[in-house]
């Protein structure tokens, strides 16, 4: 029981420290602990990114085209992760706006402020629902 009682805590304990490393990302590094974070990870592993877009979104680069290109593909990737997206897309885009602010992690919304517009990403979505 005891044992049950400690796995729960230490639960409540990653989603804090989950949540904290999503909601707090202001910098590159910080988005790059996100990346390393368990959540980051999962997100990362369920898009199945390509090795290229995985390095790109490590990198700080913002200026080589090819890193941008595959920064952008991956962040397309992992907003399909995300639950909703395709409705949102469909859909008009103060909704899709909604959407975005409500569902997206902190993380990838800097990232996206990062480097683009949100309207091109929702026009792209948009493209793929």
């Amino acid at each position: 029981m005891a044992a049950a009682q400690e796995h729960r805590n230490s639960e409540r304990t990653f989603q804090s420290v989950a949540v904290r490393a999503s909601s707090d990302v202001t910098t590159h590094a910080e988005f790059v602990n996100y990346l390393n974070s368990a959540e980051g990870q999962a997100l990362i592993a369920e898009a199945e990114l390509t090795a290229a877009e995985r390095e790109a979104l490590y990198s700080s680069d913002t200026t080589t085209e090819a890193v941008v290109q595959h920064r952008l593909s991956g962040i397309i990737k992992l907003l399909k992760k995300v639950k909703g997206w395709a409705a949102a897309a469909k859909s008009s885009y103060s909704k899709f706006k909604v959407w975005y602010a409500d569902k997206v992690p902190a993380a990838l919304r800097w990232a996206i402020k990062w480097g683009f517009d949100l309207y091109t990403i929702y026009q792209i979505l948009r493209g793929m629902a």
